[in-house]
């Protein structure tokens, strides 16, 4: 370990670091090293012809972004390779457009692929596209996750100001550049280690990842596995998104083939695919090299055919058998080992991951945040950090957080020059820079933590950097450092309460809160009528949720009509299928979505069965009514404590017994409750203006997402993803998993369309609390202390009342006392 550095030996390094800022460097632009000009080693005729060209907008996820802005960016661009490219060639070939006031010369971006640099391209001054061809050696490309990173640096033509750095702009043509991978692969067959990159690539016909059922009748055994598998791939492609869609295995006559005799090769191709199931499910489908080695939890992935299709395999002899290895394939902890097939022992079981939140009480250095010190010679300065809290993070806390700056400003800056920090896009503090030039040791920055919420935030580090007035604008000599913001600056965040508060589709989006809370009673997921649409809708929110959290959660899948959510639910279904939540306060009202949906829906997408009758609704509301009875307090209950009911009764299933989590609980819970009711301001419970999420001069929504009060249980959530009927449903989730779309969730609801612009959101009429994880004396104090110096008018009002109160009060009696005296 690194020895504690004092302040005093770090002043000759900073004085150092100041002086080199006001030397002039020069940036030399270098040019593609040999390996990037041309192929490492001349290839035989025959293995040139074996060329396996991706685009990259094929390679990367549909929602990566390909563009940077002002004068300093770094663009990272995620991407998968299979097995086949280990060992093999490639060639990048890109294609790029730039902002015409870009200075040729001294603009330009770099490239490295996994950390290892490709070369230098230049930015010009033209408008049209350029195109550049760079040679990989085998070993560059490796199998599964690849990093494809952008390092930009530009300059302007004419401008010396901060408004100036606004202009500029690269941007990678996505559609024209491409990886080409050259050679044969030393094998065709796929490994498991692989299976998520394998799955993840795109297939020339277009096809999407597929989930394949044995039967017709998709029970809720198999919705469940298929979503372990989905979470198990969106695990281990990070922040790629996952969308499968369910389909019958198109079956026929054994064809001889080893592996997959029972599929119709023809119709799936070079498709990519899961096949689940018990051995016995799967035994007309598979060959007798599957079907032997299913002996335990099985997971294999093999080539489908000769059209370059592949098909992971998740089967076991029973159905617990399968559940486990879907569980352990959802698990980015399980190593999966480099071999076709597998069968899962018990000492194979690892823990999960846990949600890595940044830590409180002490100074982190930016170091530790994937930080380097940098010097800046422009005119905008900007670095981006992140930072992650709990996922029940409360955010009515009065203290700061403290950003230590240790940074050098040189000689020659501008009048009005500072150092701004941005949290989540909102002002959070500033530091003027001086026009003298100076070091900056130890200067605390305080951010205020309201502006911090539950999950990741985003900090942005901002530097105005004009020039000095009267000073030459000559762009092709400003090269010399203005600003360097050295890494061992520091974030300190203070303790704060932990107190989870609903309804938020924000933190639902961020964390995946309250399904991923690891609640003892887990959480149901119901699909209203069970169809193709809402089982891809609900592995798609399983396999999005699971990437927020960084853990898989495992819901208890169910259709609607066999049991009633008694704790958290995601509630799946179109609209009109919603009439059958009978008793539930929607944020949105029925007839508004009737009106916005149900003029011009063609009936045949909602099917004669799911039409509501009064019978059925009638029957939920008995049965809600008699969850509710279980904890309804007695006769001999006090008035006063009715409306502070229990928050810690949780009830499994419909007609099961409830337990009690403990009486600590219970008793924080009930105080809550209690200051919830009395004082509604403190806890938001006052009415907002609401907007009209179907506003006649808006587009309609294709989608709405809710997020309500549980009618059962009190201080559990329901979530209800709904739209005009199936078929906007599916195009509605795939829209929302995705950016930017899933970072627009906010509120009690959220509609969406076509156009993300249009994306809108209502906040919530009131909130609910309930603690999920920290129960200590200490989290109680916080929590009081926050309420208590939020709203110190309030309190001060009340002991001034109480003083005065008491004053009148003692001097009733001493009067009363003197009068007696007197008789």
């Amino acid at each position: 370990m690194t020895a504690p550095t004092s302040r005093n030996s770090r002043l000759p390094t900073r004085i150092a670091a100041t002086s080199a800022l006001w030397l002039t460097a020069a940036l030399p632009v270098a040019t593609l090293p040999a390996h990037a000009q041309q192929p490492a080693s001349p290839l035989p005729p025959a293995a040139r012809q074996a060329v396996e060209v991706t685009p990259l907008s094929l390679l990367a996820a549909s929602d990566q972004t390909f563009g940077v802005t002002g004068e300093e960016e770094t663009l990272s661009i995620p991407f998968h390779m299979p097995a086949t490219v280990r060992g093999r060639p490639a060639t990048l070939k890109l294609a790029y457009e730039n902002a015409v006031h870009i200075l040729p010369g001294l603009s330009q971006f770099k490239i490295a692929l996994n950390g290892l640099e490709l070369g230098n391209l230049p930015l010009t001054g033209f408008e049209k596209p350029v195109s550049a061809s760079i040679g990989m050696p085998a070993g560059y490309l490796k199998p599964g996750l690849n990093e494809l990173t952008v390092n930009y640096s530009a300059r302007h033509r004419v401008s010396c100001s901060v408004a100036g750095t606004f202009e500029l702009w690269m941007r990678l043509l996505p559609d024209r550049s491409s990886v080409e991978i050259l050679g044969k692969p030393a094998s065709d067959l796929p490994i498991l280690s692989d299976a998520a990159a394998s799955l993840a690539m795109p297939s020339q016909s277009g096809r999407g990842l597929t989930i394949l059922s044995a039967r017709a009748d998709t029970g809720a055994d198999h919705v469940a596995w298929g979503a372990d598998v989905a979470q198990g791939i969106a695990l281990r492609l990070g922040d790629q998104t996952i969308v499968p869609r369910p389909e019958p295995a198109p079956l026929r006559a054994p064809d001889g083939d080893s592996l997959f005799p029972g599929l119709d090769k023809g119709v799936l191709g070079d498709s990519r695919n899961v096949l689940i199931g018990t051995a016995d499910q799967l035994s007309a489908i598979v060959g007798s090299r599957i079907e032997s080695a299913i002996a335990g939890p099985y997971l294999g992935l093999f080539p489908l055919g000769t059209s370059g299709g592949v098909v992971l395999v998740v089967s076991g002899r029973t159905p617990d058998e399968v559940t486990s290895a879907a569980r352990a394939f959802a698990n980015p902890n399980t190593p999966l080992p480099a071999t076709a097939d597998t069968i899962l022992a018990a000492e194979d079981v690892v823990s999960l991951p846990d949600l890595a939140t940044f830590p409180k009480g002490r100074p982190v250095p930016l170091a530790d945040l994937g930080y380097k010190t940098r010097e800046f010679s422009g005119y905008r300065f900007t670095q981006p950090l992140s930072v992650t809290l709990a996922r029940d993070f409360f955010n009515l806390d009065s203290r700061k957080a403290i950003l230590r700056i240790n940074a050098a400003s040189a000689p020659g800056i501008g009048a009005g020059s500072a150092l701004s920090v941005f949290v989540n896009g909102q002002p959070a503090a500033a530091l003027p820079l001086s026009r003298m030039g100076e070091l900056i040791e130890r200067r605390d920055l305080h951010l205020p933590m309201s502006l911090f919420r539950p999950g990741r935030n985003e900090i942005l580090l901002a530097g105005d950097l004009p020039p000095a007035e009267g000073a030459p604008c000559l762009p092709e000599q400003s090269t010399a450092p203005r600003f360097s913001l050295f890494s061992d600056s520091t974030l300190m965040l203070p303790e704060y309460a932990r107190l989870a508060q609903f309804p938020d589709l924000g933190t639902f989006a961020r964390t995946g809160s309250p399904y991923t809370d690891g609640t003892a009673d887990g959480f149901d997921l119901v699909l209203m009528s069970k169809s193709n649409e809402e089982v891809a809708a609900a592995w798609a929110l399983a396999a999005r949720m699971a990437q927020a959290a960084g853990t898989p959660v495992h819901p208890r899948f169910s259709f609607h009509g066999s049991t009633v959510p008694a704790g958290d639910a995601l509630i799946i279904g179109n609209h009109r299928s919603l009439s059958r939540l009978a008793g539930l306060d929607l944020p949105v009202r029925q007839s508004d979505l009737t009106a916005a949906w149900g003029i011009g829906t063609d009936p045949s997408f909602v099917p004669a069965e799911e039409q509501p009758e009064q019978g059925e609704a009638d029957e939920v509301l008995a049965q809600i009514e008699a969850l509710r009875s279980v904890s309804r307090p007695g006769p001999d209950t006090m008035a006063a404590d009715s409306e502070a009911r229990d928050r810690w009764h949780k009830i499994i299933k419909s007609g099961e017994d409830q337990s009690v989590i403990n009486t600590v609980s219970a008793a924080a819970e009930d105080v809550v409750a209690s200051v919830r009711q009395h004082f509604p301001a403190v806890f938001g419970q006052a009415r907002r203006e609401e907007t009209d999420l179907f506003a006649s001069e808006l587009s309609i929504p294709t989608g709405l997402l809710m997020q309500v009060e549980s009618p059962v249980t009190p201080s559990r959530t329901w979530t209800i993803l709904t739209a005009a009927n199936d078929e906007q449903l599916a195009a509605g989730v795939e829209r929302l998993v995705r950016r930017p779309y899933w970072d627009r969730l906010a509120g009690s609801a959220t509609v969406w369309g076509a156009d993300p612009a249009g994306t809108r959101s209502i906040e919530p009429s009131s909130t609910y609390h309930r603690f999920d994880s920290d129960l200590r004396l200490a989290n109680l104090r916080l929590i009081a202390g926050n309420l208590m110096s939020e709203y110190v008018w309030y309190w001060t009002a009340g002991l001034l009342l109480l003083v005065a109160s008491f004053g009148l009060v003692t001097r009733s009696f001493l009067g009363l006392g003197r009068g007696d005296n007197h008789d």
